[in-house]
């Protein structure tokens, strides 16, 4: 087992991987199962590792990364290092595998890196992995260079030498990109439908008509067609530092109307109080270039502290130890979820261990300091039950359900089709174990896994079960509770970590913090102003490493399980459907990507093919 200080206790000194879980099988086979009570005394709780949020307690060495993992990592920071010496013009002083292999690559050596990659990785072995990992990390936080504002966007470009610029590079200062971002972006989840203006947003008929002509405020708020990003109360309250500049947090307010079919962005205050921040609107030059980099930088904080870090990694965390604690391993829910928990605590781990650390990676690139993101980003993940999580329920309540209102919305359009591919697989799952209510009621297990879930001493979720005493009692509720599970694990976590390399890996659309506060009223900002507000290049070189590692990962496939997962000849034809409905899905989205709005920004991140099983990255 791994202690929280990334110390290994060499249980297992002479067996390598391959050999160890070879063992396991083994065991398995024999015993069919581990006994209840010594799972349990091994699975224990930790609610100070993120408090308070239930977490596994240190780190199982049956959950280190599986090589093909490893593999997958290294390969990226192979082509991360090869970027950074293209960039800087030097070699980094470190003694790491992938760093030599990047090296002979930049020295234009002629081998397979590839096989280099794996040669390395198969080399790591013995319970090394965390430390490997580790030094790789540091080596892609690595900040030398130039502290200093770019003197144009093409500086930005430049921290791209040998990895490709992200598409959204070409066309992000544009509004309809600046729209997008919201609809089909790292975080498609936080519009809210309005019916009146909030009291501190003092928008006029006539301002409103002169951006959209032809339009009547008064109209499109009766109608629905108002939608308002207010990150009023969701930001850390205490901005941090970069070594050499103060960073900004931005509680910005965008609204937006959707106008022929198209989400318009109207008008930007970039904070809570008019008196302080000025309206500003489309055309008001660098003004509002700034007041669209205050609702990117505020949008890609809450995006990772709260849509990304909380309402995905720490939401299945809980599920994920209480159902090693409860659930037998043949038990069909468990043959169900392990799959989809494959990776998980690791990675929550190494999050927590190094990435939302101290002095790491999150303290050092996000705006806040590292106690206040990290208070933040718990207290709004807790704001938002595990009842309200599901798809359609927060869809609906925040007004974004209705394609006749919003017609243009690809994450809503993509993952519904998802979530219905894998309800109706579940559903089958649960009609072949569960046949009834009372087959459910009966099932001792799981109905231990569903009190331990909710309880204070066990997963936290509140609320969880529909009988008493945190029981669950009707099919419907398990089918529900289950869709959202797998869902959650696999696709929406798939729709936010992935466009950290597409999109926020380039620093001007996402700036992770703010370098310059937002104007003030009267003021008449310039380009530089602009520029000067965006990260500086050694902070923003670090950002575009980060989330290229970070959503470059794609660890396994949704709906294609291990061979021997399910026998079962009824539950090995469910899950052959399930595939087939994945397929369809597949093929439905490459179409509409060419169609439309879509075909000028194509959203794949929740293409079947694109996402994982299980949170592992």
């Amino acid at each position: 087992m791994t202690d929280k200080k990334g110390g290994i206790f060499h249980s297992i000194a002479h067996f390598g991987r391959e050999l160890l879980e070879a063992a396991v099988d083994v065991v398995e086979a024999i015993e069919g199962l581990l006994p209840d009570d010594e799972e349990r005394k091994r699975d224990q709780f930790d609610y100070d590792f993120i408090a308070p949020v239930a977490m596994y307690h240190g780190l199982p060495e049956q959950d280190l990364p599986a090589l093909p993992w490893l593999y997958m990592v290294g390969r990226i920071g192979v082509e991360i290092h090869r970027n950074q010496q293209a960039v800087r013009g030097e070699e980094a002083e470190c003694d790491h595998d992938i760093v030599r292999i990047a090296k002979r690559a930049a020295r234009g050596e002629k081998f397979d890196i590839d096989e280099a990659v794996h040669k390395a990785v198969r080399r790591v072995g013995k319970n090394r992995e965390v430390e490997w990992l580790k030094d790789l990390l540091a080596i892609v936080r690595n900040r030398q260079g130039p502290s200093k504002a770019p003197e144009d966007l093409g500086a930005y470009a430049d921290l791209f030498a040998r990895l490709p610029v992200p598409v959204t590079a070409a066309a992000f200062r544009e509004d309809a990109a600046f729209a997008e971002r919201r609809l089909a972006g790292p975080n498609p989840t936080s519009l809210q439908q309005i019916r009146a203006l909030p009291a501190n947003l003092p928008l006029t008929e006539a301002q409103f008509e002169a951006v959209v002509p032809g339009d009547s405020l008064v109209d499109a708020l009766a109608a629905g067609r108002v939608f308002l990003l207010d990150f009023g109360g969701r930001q850390a309250v205490i901005p941090g530092t970069h070594p050499n500049h103060q960073k900004f947090v931005y509680e910005s307010m965008a609204l937006f109307v959707v106008h022929d079919g198209e989400l318009v962005p109207v008008v930007i205050q970039s904070g809570q109080d008019p008196a302080q921040h000025p309206l500003v609107f489309p055309g008001d030059g660098a003004a509002w270039d700034i007041a669209k980099t205050t609702v990117d930088s505020a949008d890609a904080n809450f995006h990772e502290l709260v849509v990304h870090l909380g309402r995905t990694h720490l939401l299945i965390e809980p599920f994920v130890v209480v159902t090693r604690r409860r659930l037998p391993r043949k038990h069909p829910l468990r043959r169900l979820l392990d799959p989809h928990f494959e990776g998980t605590l690791f990675i929550n781990w190494a999050a927590g261990e190094f990435l939302i650390a101290p002095k790491n990676v999150v303290d050092e690139l996000l705006a806040g300091t590292i106690d206040a993101d990290r208070t933040a980003g718990i207290r709004l993940t807790a704001e938002r039950s595990f009842a309200d999580s599901y798809l359609k329920v927060w869809l609906a309540a925040q007004g974004l359900d209705d394609p006749e209102v919003l017609p243009h919305y690809p994450f809503r359009d993509d993952a519904l089709q998802v979530w219905a591919a894998i309800e109706a697989w579940i559903t089958e799952y649960v009609d072949i174990h569960w046949p009834d209510d009372g087959a459910l009621i009966a099932d001792g297990p799981l109905q231990e896994w569903a009190r331990e879930l909710a309880a204070f001493d066990g997963g936290r979720v509140a609320g969880f079960g529909d009988g008493p005493g945190n029981t669950i009692v009707e099919r419907s509720y398990l089918v529900g509770a289950l869709t959202n599970v797998v869902f959650t694990a696999s696709a929406m976590h798939a729709a936010v970590n992935f466009p950290q390399r597409t999109v926020m890996s380039y620093p001007p659309a996402m700036p992770l913090a703010g370098y310059r506060a937002a104007p003030a009223p009267g003021a008449a900002p310039t380009e530089d102003d602009w520029l000067n507000t965006l990260p500086p290049l050694d902070q923003a070189l670090v950002q575009v490493n980060v989330l290229t590692l970070l959503g470059g990962v794609y660890y396994t496939r949704l709906g294609h399980y291990k061979n021997n997962a399910f026998t079962d000849p009824q539950e090995a034809a469910a899950a052959q459907r399930f595939r087939e409905a994945l397929d369809r899905i597949e093929t439905g989205i490459l179409q509409a990507n060419r169609q439309g709005l879509r075909a000028r920004f194509p959203y794949t991140h929740l293409q079947p093919s694109m996402i994982p099983q299980s949170i592992n990255i």
